[in-house]
């Protein structure tokens, strides 16, 4: 092997740990734009605004009720949550609390949890007590007719099927029980 062909190899394998870690790099970038784009829609708030007319839709709860746009009564109270997702973890809790001592009942309380079977059994056993549960696809029927595009997002319907009121927390849209 003369001197050349050394030099030849040895640049070839730099070049190619190079594109590896090039690789790396972009990967790590993309992660951290879409982390950061999260984060900048969570700060500025949900896109889904008071009065919006939720759009009809029709799903089957897990226990084989059937709910629609229209059996959404005037209070009802929607949550929606995601497995893996840290602050779904966080406010899990804080909804099945208040929906235990809700005044609404758990006819007007309706949770979403956005996954596959597998994924979601911890949040349906979590909150099917408390709630009507509906599990769907990302981007399904529920999620879509009330244009939930983060998580948890939590939205409390008023008169005629407007959104009364959105948040993230479960206390930007729950009513306090009568004292």
């Amino acid at each position: 092997m003369t001197v050349f062909d050394a030099v030849a190899v040895i640049a070839g394998l730099l070049g190619l740990l190079n594109l590896l870690l090039m690789v790396g790099v972009i990967r790590r970038l993309r992660v951290q734009t879409e982390t950061l784009a999260r984060v900048q829609r969570r700060a500025s708030g949900p896109s889904l605004t008071s009065g919006y007319r939720i759009q009809p839709f029709e799903t089957r709860a897990r226990d084989g009720e059937v709910l629609t746009a229209d059996s959404l009564g005037a209070d009802a109270v929607l949550g929606f949550f995601r497995p893996g997702c840290a602050p779904c973890e966080e406010a899990l809790p804080k909804f099945v609390e208040y929906a235990r001592s809700s005044p609404l009942g758990r006819e007007a309380l309706v949770a979403v949890v956005v996954g596959n079977d597998d994924e979601v059994a911890r949040e349906v056993a979590a909150l099917s007590p408390v709630a009507r549960v509906v599990t769907e696809p990302l981007n399904g029927t529920v999620t879509e007719a009330l244009s939930v595009d983060a998580f948890p997002t939590f939205i409390r319907v008023g008169a005629e099927r407007r959104v009364a009121a959105v948040g993230y927390e479960p206390s930007a849209v729950m009513l306090e029980p009568a004292v």
